[in-house]
C-alpha cells in the first residue's frame, strides 16, 4: 500500500467548510464550479459571456448551464453587463455578495496557511 499525504484532502475539506460559511452549501457542485469560473475570470479582468460557460462540457449541456446561470442570477450571485462593443452581447459578472464571499474565503485561507507555517 502506498502512503499519501492528506494535505490536499484537508485543504478541500477546509474550502468546503468555507463555502458553507458563505452560503455556497445551498448550491450544487456544478453551480459552485460555474461561480468559481466567473469569479476567477473577474479576478483576472477577463470578460466572460454565458456562451463561454455553455461551451464548457464540464458544466453539462448548454440548456443546463443557462438554467444554472438564471438561478445564480435569481439568487443574487451573478449579474450581467452589456458588452460595449456588441449591444447584443452581455458579460456575466459576480455580484458584490459573491465578491465579498470569495474575499472572506481567501482571507480565512491565508490566515489558516499563515498559522500552519508558525
Amino acid at each position: 500500500m502506498i502512503d499519501i499525504d492528506d494535505t490536499i484532502f484537508r485543504i478541500k475539506s477546509f474550502i468546503k467548510a468555507l463555502e458553507g460559511d458563505e452560503g455556497f452549501d445551498g448550491l450544487d457542485q456544478t453551480s459552485i464550479d460555474i461561480l468559481t469560473r466567473i469569479g476567477g475570470a473577474y479576478a483576472r479582468r477577463e470578460s466572460l459571456r454565458s456562451s463561454d460557460l455553455a461551451e464548457n462540457p464540464d458544466f453539462g449541456s448548454a440548456a443546463s448551464v443557462y438554467r444554472k446561470l438564471s438561478q445564480l442570477a435569481s439568487d443574487g450571485w451573478i449579474t450581467s453587463t452589456q458588452d460595449p462593443a456588441d449591444a447584443r452581447s452581455r458579460f456575466i459578472v459576480p455580484t458584490s455578495r459573491t465578491l465579498h464571499a470569495f474575499n472572506r474565503m481567501s482571507n480565512k485561507l491565508k490566515q489558516q496557511l499563515s498559522e500552519a507555517k508558525a
